[in-house]
């Protein structure tokens, strides 16, 4: 396990793209069925003032609501839209969590809410709209 990734998380399995370049993120799923995703925030995911960028924290939010909708559908999915409030302002050096749920989910679009917290802290905000695409799912989760 990499330093600094609490226990219980294990690491995302992503072949290279856009997450496997902003990672690493990691898994863990939870006794109610759910998940939380989380990643240690490194000076690389800062930005000029030495604080968390807020595409970092979108990245994580986006990429573990994707990971919801497929989980529950089986099926790909995409972004339709996303609303993101940035409440605080991370810090590099802390871990990041993402957490969220799905609102409303048909066959052809999930609604969905999460949140990115360093602790107790709420650092952003999000809702989102995704499109379930069809086709199986590609194989996600735990390395």
């Amino acid at each position: 396990m990499a330093a600094g990734v609490p226990a219980g998380f294990a690491p995302l399995s992503v072949d290279g793209g856009f997450v496997g370049h902003n990672g690493p993120f990691y898994l863990r799923a939870e006794d109610s069925g759910g998940s939380v995703f989380g990643f240690r925030a490194e000076p690389r995911h800062g930005n000029f003032y030495g604080v968390l960028h807020g595409g970092a924290l979108v990245t994580l939010v986006d990429t573990y609501m994707g990971h919801l909708v497929a989980k529950a559908t089986g099926q790909t999915c995409a972004t339709m839209t996303f609303d993101a409030q940035f409440v605080a302002g991370g810090r590099v050096g802390r871990w990041i969590e993402a957490r969220g749920e799905i609102k409303k989910l048909t066959r052809s679009h999930a609604h969905l809410v999460a949140e990115a917290r360093d602790g107790e802290e709420t650092l952003l905000l999000a809702s989102a709209v995704f499109r379930v695409l069809g086709g199986p799912r590609p194989e996600a989760g735990a390395a």
